[in-house]
């Protein structure tokens, strides 16, 4: 497991004990570590379960993170396009927020009066994660299109979590 200091985890994706068809990549500069991961395979829009990477993390700190990643869009000239995977996190509660504004992935926004459902895509469990530039590495993590929401998870006790990416977008990078 990766291992908690101070309030935060720092994971090197291209580090996962199966790769699952993602492929460790060297097409995008300022990848810290030995390269970034790129979804070269089929795109995944509105299934979970493809391309599945698993991370553990221990965390000795309870209490309440900000997920943020280094993402870009690796094809095309539209930074909106090719720029976005699903992400699960086990925590105690796992959700997006704004000023004003809670979603949770679906099924667990359905019937909750304290979350909505984001906008655009959330299955399983899941959020779509989007952001970053086009062959540009950024720090952002969003869910919900068009409604930006930055993402959570709250862990209540010390223990070992998991944190699950799958892919959806084709030359979504991963650094």
């Amino acid at each position: 497991a990766y291992l908690e200091e101070d309030g935060l985890v720092v994971i090197e994706m291209e580090n996962a004990a199966q790769l699952n068809g993602w492929e460790v990549a060297y097409t995008i500069a300022g990848a810290t570590g030995s390269g970034h991961i790129n979804w070269t395979g089929n795109q995944f829009f509105g299934q979970t379960g493809n391309g599945v990477l698993r991370y553990f993390v221990r965390i000795s700190t309870p209490g309440t993170y900000r997920f943020e990643w280094r993402v870009a869009g690796g094809f095309g000239d539209d930074s909106t396009l090719h720029n976005d995977s699903w992400l699960k996190i086990s925590g105690d509660n796992f959700y997006g927020l704004k000023t004003n504004s809670q979603v949770k992935p679906r099924p667990a926004c359905q019937g909750d009066p304290d979350y909505d459902c984001p906008e655009g895509s959330s299955s399983n469990g899941f959020f779509k994660i989007y952001g970053g530039g086009l062959n540009n590495f950024q720090w952002a993590a969003r869910t919900s299109d068009n409604d930006a929401h930055q993402i959570y998870a709250t862990f209540d006790a010390p223990g070992v979590y998991e944190i699950e990416v799958n892919a959806r977008s084709s030359y979504h990078s991963i650094d």
